[in-house]
């Protein structure tokens, strides 16, 4: 799955196509896109220097007042605080509900070409998906993401976790 803002139709890298969108349900309502695919597996990368891999181990919604890691496409590993949920964001494409916004006063937590990425618990070497970034302050301090059971059950799908 991805953000369904971020463009429809087959995904490429370089020579190689990666998948292809095959159901957006409700855009900009609900800011999720369903992808074609074969071959999944219960790993995620922290897109920090190294690369990390972390095994997902569990998939939950999250709680206020924890910390939470988003591994983006651009501002790579960067962690928050959950500080709200049920909230809504909107911009010229329309207005999505039903999220959860992060922050961080320290640092950046989230760049362009971070949504769709993952939003995780950390737990020693292993991960606990809790959601997909959506949008963000632009180089900011503020995340708004999707949470694990929007996710299911919008999308029909469910997080891998062996």
């Amino acid at each position: 799955m991805t953000a369904a803002h971020c463009g429809s139709g087959t995904w490429v890298s370089g020579p190689y196509t990666f998948s292809t969108i095959t159901w957006i349900p409700s855009y900009p309502t609900i800011d999720l896109a369903r992808l074609a695919g074969s071959a999944y597996t219960n790993m995620t990368y922290s897109a920090d220097n190294d690369y990390t891999a972390r095994e997902v181990v569990a998939a939950g919604n999250p709680a206020n007042g924890y910390i939470y890691c988003n591994y983006g496409a651009s501002s790579r590993r960067s962690c928050f605080t959950q500080v709200y949920s049920g909230q809504t964001y909107c911009d010229e494409a329309g207005c999505t509900k039903y999220l959860s916004v992060g922050y961080n006063s320290g640092s950046v937590i989230g760049a362009p070409g971070d949504s769709g990425g993952p939003i995780v618990k950390e737990s020693g070497e292993d991960a606990k998906a809790r959601g997909s970034v959506v949008a963000g302050t632009e180089y900011g301090t503020y995340l708004w993401y999707h949470v694990t059971s929007t996710i299911q059950g919008n999308l029909g799908v469910w997080v891998q976790t062996d």
